[in-house]
């Protein structure tokens, strides 16, 4: 979300923004992984044509779709964690979910 426009976010445009980011979007995921193994292809294709070593360049891409993974985890958890104060009356500051999203 935007850090300029804080003043006109409701709590109502933060539980949609964080129920969104709780529950990633298989699209999403998928596309990383569609990226990872596109990058795969094409350097597989240009530096080993014979497909020879090309363990060497799986393990990097492989890391990579790992690490994207991982952030997708990280978020959904750091959403579901400020969308249950928000629901359970903890966190109704606009501002104050704000600063504990950006942390």
């Amino acid at each position: 979300m935007s850090n300029g426009s804080d003043e006109k976010l409701t709590l109502s445009d933060w539980i949609t923004f964080l129920s969104s980011e709780k529950n990633p979007s298989l699209a999403n995921i998928l596309s990383a992984g569609a990226v990872a193994l596109s990058a795969y292809a094409v350097i597989v294709s240009i530096a080993h044509p014979t497909g020879k070593d090309s363990v060497v360049i799986v393990v990097p891409i492989l890391v990579i779709y790992l690490i994207l993974a991982a952030g997708f985890q990280w978020r959904a958890n750091k959403a579901g964690k400020l969308l249950k104060k928000i629901m359970s009356g903890v966190l109704t500051d606009v501002s104050q979910i704000r600063t504990e999203w950006d942390c």
